[in-house]
């Protein structure tokens, strides 16, 4: 899929050289009606997606889920996993430092230093995804790692594929050689576009790929 409009346009473009949505982002911005806010990202109105599903109709397909029947039913399950014991200690000691450093200040500071307080939250769930991310002297096995080691091996022997997704570049590198023996490809915004459905593919087809390391936030194409 295509998380954005610039997505759209550039896959199209690809396509057919700028014939449907226009030879420039900015001939496509403005006749769809596309607005781009300081800071934000870009937005379309009702009408101007109206007009561009129109546009798209021709050579896109749309399929619900409804309508695909092969698809097994979801299945939603919570694991529980205890922290690796260094791993622990280290998130213990930032959340710790963290919790003192914003009791420490009024209410007024907390929000002109939000966008700081924001940076020291996300480096707290990456001690609790992968410590090696931020600290290169980590070497031991985090405690989710461990448990999808488990969880790829009970999938894997029962014939089947497995997806793991993660937000961290650093992990789906990290995850990809972990199971490069059993066939392992990664997809993500390094990845070229025209690559990704070729990924997919590969991963659905060939027996050889048996992981597929990705990030969700990785568009693929549509057409």
């Amino acid at each position: 899929m295509a998380n954005t409009p610039e997505d759209v346009w550039a896959q199209v473009y690809f396509l057919d050289g700028g014939e449907a949505l226009g030879s420039s982002l900015k001939d496509f911005f403005e006749k769809f009606g596309i607005s781009k806010k300081p800071h934000k990202e870009s937005v379309i109105n009702d009408r101007g997606l109206a007009l561009l599903r129109d546009c798209l109709q021709p050579f896109s397909i749309r399929r619900l889920k409804d309508d695909v029947l092969e698809l097994p039913e979801k299945r939603y399950e919570t694991i529980t996993v205890d922290l690796e014991p260094d791993q622990r200690q280290r998130y213990d000691e930032l959340r710790e430092k963290l919790r003192l450093w914003i009791v420490q200040m009024d209410g007024k500071a907390v929000e002109d230093d939000a966008r700081n307080i924001l940076k020291r939250l996300l480096r707290l769930i990456q001690i609790s995804s992968n410590p090696s991310l931020i600290d290169s002297s980590y070497v031991k096995t985090p405690a989710k790692v461990a448990t999808i080691q488990e969880l790829v091996s009970q999938i894997l022997s029962n014939n089947e594929k497995a997806v793991i997704w993660t937000s961290f570049v650093g992990n789906i590198r990290m995850l990809r050689r972990l199971f490069r023996d059993v066939g392992a490809a990664m997809l993500f915004g390094d990845v070229p576009i025209a690559e990704r459905d070729q990924i997919v593919q590969k991963f659905q087809e060939e027996v050889g790929i048996r992981v597929l390391v990705a990030n969700p936030a990785a568009p693929l194409m549509v057409f």
